[in-house]
């Protein structure tokens, strides 16, 4: 498609205007910057931990600061891969939570 020397030629082009316009600027602000701070996770609105206690999964409301940082932990995937869907399992905690075995998310509002 293109030339072997178009080619090069367009990377030493780069390679120059990286060199004159952005790495000047990469060096200076490094020089000159305050010190970075560490970002703050909190997810906005009210938050259901789903969490899996051995035997099978469950959820229940937590507080939003709750989520303020990560664990990290081998089962994170799969715990996250929960086979019976978040909808079924959000499903089941909102009917626990309005003691209503029937309760149905409204197709329109909530299009799962």
């Amino acid at each position: 498609l293109f030339d072997k020397s178009d080619v090069k030629k367009a990377m030493v082009f780069v390679d120059k205007a990286i060199d004159q316009y952005i790495r000047p600027n990469i060096i200076q602000n490094a020089e000159g910057r305050s010190p970075e701070i560490e970002p703050e996770l909190f997810p906005p609105g009210k938050c259901i931990h789903f969490y899996s206690d051995g035997y099978s999964v469950s959820g229940s409301y937590a507080p939003c600061t709750y989520f303020d940082e990560l664990d990290l932990a081998r089962t994170m995937l799969s715990d996250h891969l929960i086979k019976r869907g978040y909808r079924r399992l959000f499903l089941e905690l909102m009917r626990e939570y309005h003691d209503d075995e029937h309760f149905a998310f409204d197709r329109e509002e909530f299009d799962f």
